[in-house]
């Protein structure tokens, strides 16, 4: 798994891809733009499919906090693309037992 994650990174063009179609299935109103609605949405989703207690509404807008790099009340593309990366780097880390820090910036 790691390998591939590795491998997708890596290509420019395949990140890109899945950020994009990732973005756009979660973009409910289709505003290039995501709110807190619709990150509850899919945290509530993804919560539900993994079996795990749902986030607390003070838990989704710490995450929209943390993902609102320019602290405009949405998430933008960009921002969530670095979410998605770092979350795969995490991934990464978690499964190579790596203690360095690999996060990107915008």
């Amino acid at each position: 798994m790691v390998e591939a994650i590795k491998e997708i990174l890596a290509d420019d063009e395949s990140i890109n891809k899945i950020t994009k179609l990732a973005f756009e299935k979660i973009d409910a109103d289709g505003s290039g733009r995501l709110d807190i609605k619709e990150l509850e949405t899919i945290m509530l989703r993804i919560s539900a499919d993994m079996g795990v207690e749902p986030p607390k509404p003070k838990d989704i807008e710490e995450v929209f906090k943390g993902i609102d790099k320019d602290n405009d009340g949405t998430i933008d593309y960009n921002e969530f693309s670095l979410l998605i990366k770092n979350i795969l780097l995490s991934l990464i880390k978690n499964e190579e037992g790596d203690e360095n820090e690999n996060e990107i910036d915008i």
